[in-house]
C-alpha cells in the first residue's frame, strides 16, 4: 500500500497530473513567488484533486512495471486492490492519507482531498520560509523588552546572592552562639558537702535562641513546555515536522533557538525536526493548530 504512495509522490515531481484509476486525478499548481505587507513568500508548488478525471493515464501502473517487473495485468491489479483499501478506510476511519502528499476525507458524500503543506513539492525553493520584515518600532519595542528581561533576571540572582549570605551568616552567628554556651556550661562550678568546687557537667536551663527569619526563595517555575499533552507514542506512523534541513547542524541550530521540545529524524538526504509522533493522525492535525505563531507552517507526514 505505502509503496503506491511511493510511487505517485515520485510521479508527480515529474508530471504535473498523476490519475489514480477510478478514483480521481492529482494535479500539481505551483505559485509564483509575492512580496505584500512586509512578508516575503517563497515560490511553492501544491497539489489539488479533481474526483471527476478518473479514466486511466497508465502512469501509476508503468512506474509500478518498471519498479518491480510485473506485467501490466498484474500492476493493474495492485492498483485496484490499492483503490478497493483507500475506498475502506475513507469508508470506516472517515479518511485516508496518501504518503506525504495530504489525506482524503469524507464532507457529506463529496471525497476531499488536503494537501500537506509539504516542501518536497518544489525543488527550487526547498527549505525556503515565509520571512517577515520586522519595522523599526517593532525592533525598538524588543530591544527594550530584552534589556528589561536583562535588568530583572540580575536582580533576582543579585537578591538570591544575597539571601544566602544571610542564611549562611545566621547560620554561623548560631553555631558560634551554640558553643559559647557550650563553654559557659563547662567551665561552671557548683558547691558540694565536703565544699570542695569541682566542675560540673551539669546543664543548667538554656533559652533556645528564636529563629531569625529567612526569607524564602522563591520557586523558578518553568514555562509551561508545547510538548504537554501531545501525541508522544514512539512508533507512530506519522509526525509532526517543523522544519526540513539540508544537515544535522542545521537542524542542531534550529533545535537549540525553538521555543518547544524537538526530535530530529534523518532520510539520509535531508533532516526533519518534529515535535510529535502518533498512529493519530487527527490527534496530530489538532496538536498543529496549538503550535507558537513561529512554528505555523509545520505539516505532518510519514515517520522515517
Amino acid at each position: 500500500m505505502n509503496s503506491i504512495a511511493q510511487h505517485i509522490e515520485y510521479l508527480l515531481m515529474r508530471n504535473d497530473c498523476v490519475v489514480i484509476p477510478q478514483w480521481g486525478a492529482i494535479i500539481a499548481q505551483q505559485e509564483e513567488p509575492r512580496f505584500e505587507n512586509g512578508r516575503v513568500t517563497p515560490a511553492r508548488r501544491y497539489f489539488t484533486f479533481n474526483a471527476q478525471v478518473d479514466h486511466n493515464d497508465g502512469l501509476i501502473a508503468s512506474s509500478l512495471m518498471r519498479r518491480h517487473g510485473i506485467t501490466y495485468d498484474q500492476a493493474m491489479r495492485e492498483v485496484s486492490a490499492h483503490v478497493a483499501e483507500m475506498r475502506r478506510q475513507v469508508k470506516e476511519c472517515g479518511a485516508f492519507p496518501l504518503g506525504r502528499l495530504g489525506a482524503f476525507s469524507l464532507e457529506g458524500k463529496h471525497l476531499v482531498f488536503t494537501p500537506f503543506p509539504s516542501q518536497r513539492a518544489l525543488s527550487d525553493s526547498y527549505g525556503l520560509s515565509t520571512i517577515v520584515f520586522k519595522s523599526l518600532a517593532q525592533l525598538e519595542r524588543e530591544q527594550q523588552a530584552i534589556a528589561a528581561f536583562t535588568a530583572r533576571t540580575e536582580e533576582e540572582k543579585h537578591q538570591q546572592r544575597r539571601n544566602t549570605f544571610v542564611h549562611k551568616s545566621l547560620r554561623w552567628a548560631a553555631s558560634i552562639a551554640l558553643l559559647v554556651c557550650l563553654g559557659v556550661v563547662l567551665t561552671t562550678h557548683i558547691p558540694i558537702a565536703d565544699n570542695v568546687q569541682k566542675a560540673s557537667l551539669a546543664f543548667p536551663a538554656i533559652t533556645a535562641l528564636a529563629p531569625a527569619a529567612v526569607q524564602a526563595e522563591e520557586p523558578v517555575v518553568a514555562a509551561p513546555r508545547f510538548s504537554e499533552g501531545m501525541p508522544d507514542e514512539a512508533d507512530g506512523h506519522y509526525i509532526l515536522v517543523v522544519a526540513t534541513t539540508r544537515n544535522p547542524q542545521e537542524a542542531a541550530d534550529f533545535q537549540a533557538v525553538a521555543s518547544v521540545k524537538t526530535v530530529t529524524a534523518t532520510d539520509g538526504k535531508m533532516n526533519y525536526v518534529y515535535v510529535a509522533q502518533s498512529d493519530d493522525y487527527a490527534a496530530l492535525v489538532n496538536a498543529m493548530k496549538r503550535l507558537p505563531a513561529p512554528l505555523r507552517q509545520a505539516y505532518i507526514t510519514e515517520a522515517l
